[in-house]
């Protein structure tokens, strides 16, 4: 190729590149920013997907605990409230009851063969199972009054078994009639459940009635 024809291809080649639209030129020389907008935004995306989860996670996490602690709470509350109701109403034995009354009816300590069953009042007699003398409290006319219809109605008294469930604290309670007759509060009312001028040995069968248990309990403290 002669210096002619380099010189006519170079004269050609500046024509062709002048004919190229100014628009074009003007991006090819604008710095090539697309990829790392592009990356940029891509890494937005990422950044703002793994925030989204970690605030869900730690949402989750936070809200679980919540809900426990709700459970717990509530638990601990249905707890007190069956403790609280069950304090509240759950009965308390005739015998331990007679227990808390040890001090206060000491003045009632008689020794057996002093216990009268003839006397013509009726009386509660009691013993603890660590004493060998009885106790005796003799009742007036009212209170034998509202005591013996309670002995007549314990079809509701909660039967026991053959040992007493509190312990055996108390060995045994009497009520004599005061005409020889002996029965019991721990005893269903019939007629082979009454003796006879003796303060006989017994298991008991049922708990008294809270009423009764209440009244015997008034009349001695």
């Amino acid at each position: 190729m002669t210096n002619w024809d380099k010189a006519r291809l170079a004269d050609y080649l500046f024509d062709e590149i002048g004919g190229i639209r100014d628009d074009f030129v003007a991006e090819a020389e604008r710095p090539y920013e697309r990829k790392a907008r592009a990356l940029s935004l891509r890494r937005m995306v990422v950044v703002g997907v793994s925030l989204t989860l970690t605030l869900t996670a730690v949402l989750g996490v936070w809200i679980g605990n919540r809900m426990t602690g709700r459970d717990e709470a509530g638990d601990e509350i249905g707890n007190a409230m069956v403790t609280q109701q069950s304090g509240s109403t759950a009965p308390v034995g005739i015998s331990l009851r007679l227990q808390e009354l040890r001090e206060a009816t000491e003045d009632c300590v008689t020794p057996k063969e002093k216990v009268e069953l003839f006397s013509g009042t009726a009386q509660i007699v009691w013993k603890y199972a660590d004493e060998d003398t009885y106790r005796v409290r003799r009742l007036s006319a009212a209170e034998t009054d509202r005591l013996l219809p309670l002995l007549n109605r314990q079809e509701n008294a909660t039967p026991v078994s053959g040992e007493a469930s509190d312990g055996n604290t108390v060995e045994g309670i009497w009520i004599t009639l005061g005409d020889g007759r002996v029965i019991s509060p721990c005893l269903e009312a019939s007629k082979g459940n009454v003796g006879y001028g003796e303060l006989f040995d017994y298991e008991p069968e049922i708990e008294p009635t809270d009423e009764l248990t209440e009244l015997i309990c008034d009349v001695l403290s």
